[in-house]
């Protein structure tokens, strides 16, 4: 028997199929490390595509944990990946366990909630700041709650106002407009056995005489926020634990190639799963009411000047999301999509890469175009800015030696990029076939920022 020539030439052609690259990063994360909520078994990793998924999962509606699925679902979210994680109670071990389960997640899974208090995932976007592995295309955004802003202890004094609660429904409420002065208060409460001792009311009688605590003289609050105000990977909505789901929903309906890039500031949502709450913490004398609604125009004011995020009812407009910014200033719904264009030229260069370029100009040529092709489509959907000019110095590669863009240049396509020459390599980079540095400007709608990907063939 003769030996078959495959044994020397195999050919085999075959159609070729192009990956998809999707623009949409659809799937909100929520990692819950609440050792209170009991609807699923540590260890529990599944995907909810709606509320009905989520109890015929063996979610409770009488959860908390079904607020944080209405918050997501009934304000447009796509698609919540929940985890689920022993927590210990000790603040710094559970920001450990969230960031070792944030470094699993899919790349493309790029907005995080989690159960846990504020003051945790503070220390979580702490430890991810800076940290490699949340860096590139594995960039993360954390996104958390806060339910008051705190104020001096002089700054709050009890008082009986003229008008007494008359129901439950004013207890129930824990601030109410005195009838003379309509300065709103902060909680309904009762002096202690005639002592000067105030306790907060949780149910109404009419035996009693009740005060209220109230801001007096300084309106200026301390920003609880301090540690994180300047990092850039983190979101903070105002109001009860859970109202940090919208913004979650919200970044999950973007389509870069649909043209649903919008701000988040003006957006309508839904927020009546949240009931007025008292914070976490309360003490005898003091009690802070959180709503999901900002109507007080003092802490309206002091959010805005700390980048927090909050609901506001304009009458007849109704309920809309205020801020869209990071803590840092940053605009958030930007601050995601770079990621998500990081992510997509990323994909469309291992698309061409795959293809086992020629180590030669011709090479380079067929990734320039991927890339073009690529950008052209967050240009036409309003991304990217033809306006823009590079108005910093001028910007040179890491080395020094190769000049990217200078200053006064107009960036008159929405972007500009440059893929270094092979002389740029060194012998060691040659020798792992490695890609010439491609150094990407980009300017969107508010700042100009600078990507540099760095591409291998395999």
């Amino acid at each position: 028997m003769a030996l078959s020539s495959k044994n020397f030439v195999n050919v085999n052609i075959s159609h070729y199929t192009s990956a998809s690259v999707s623009g949409s990063r659809n799937i909100g994360v929520l990692i819950d490390c609440n050792s209170n909520i009991t609807d699923f078994e540590n260890g529990t990793d599944t995907y909810f595509t709606s509320i009905s998924d989520f109890t015929s999962q063996g979610g409770s509606t009488s959860s908390v944990l079904y607020t944080y699925v209405l918050a997501f679902f009934n304000n447009g979210g796509q698609q919540i990946h929940y985890v689920k994680i022993s927590a210990t109670g000790n603040n710094e071990s559970d920001a450990t366990a969230i960031v070792e389960a944030i470094a699993e997640l899919p790349t493309d899974e790029i907005v995080i909630a989690s159960t846990c208090s504020n003051v945790v995932m503070q220390i979580v976007a702490t430890k991810m700041n800076n940290n490699s592995l949340f860096s590139g295309i594995s960039e993360k955004k954390l996104v958390t709650y806060l339910h008051s802003l705190t104020v001096s202890a002089k700054a709050c004094k009890a008082v009986r106002p003229a008008v007494q609660p008359s129901s439950q429904e004013d207890i129930n409420a824990g601030a109410f407009y005195t009838a003379t002065a309509q300065t709103k208060t902060i909680s309904v409460g009762y002096l202690k056995d005639n002592t000067n001792e105030y306790k907060l009311a949780t149910e109404y009688s009419e035996n009693k005489t009740y005060y209220i605590m109230k801001y007096v003289g300084n309106d200026d609050y301390e920003n609880p926020l301090n540690s994180v105000a300047n990092l850039s990977n983190i979101i903070v909505k105002y109001g009860p634990q859970g109202i940090e789901m919208t913004v979650l929903a919200y970044l999950s309906q973007i389509n870069v190639y649909r043209g649903t890039i919008a701000d988040y500031c003006y957006t309508p949502e839904t927020v009546s799963m949240f009931k007025p709450t008292l914070s976490d913490g309360i003490t005898e004398n003091t009690g802070v009411l959180t709503s999901p609604i900002v109507d007080d125009n003092s802490v309206f004011e002091n959010l805005k000047k700390v980048n927090i995020n909050c609901d506001i009812n304009l009458s007849s407009y109704g309920i809309m999301e205020y801020g869209g910014n990071m803590t840092n200033g940053t605009d958030l719904v930007n601050d995601f999509i770079r990621i998500v264009l990081t992510q997509t030229v990323t994909d469309r260069i291992l698309g061409v890469l795959r293809n086992k370029l020629r180590y030669n100009q011709v090479g380079l040529s067929l990734v320039s175009a991927a890339m073009s092709d690529e950008l052209q489509r967050y240009k036409a959907f309003g991304y990217l800015s033809t306006e823009k000019i590079w108005s910093t110095e001028d910007l040179y590669d890491s080395t020094g030696r190769y000049l990217i863009v200078s200053k006064n240049t107009p960036v008159t396509q929405g972007y500009l990029f440059k893929i270094l020459p092979f002389t740029s390599l060194s012998t060691e980079d040659l020798q792992n076939h490695m890609l010439p540095s491609i150094y990407l400007v980009i300017a969107d709608s508010y700042s100009i920022r600078t990507i540099e990907i760095v591409g291998k063939v395999f």
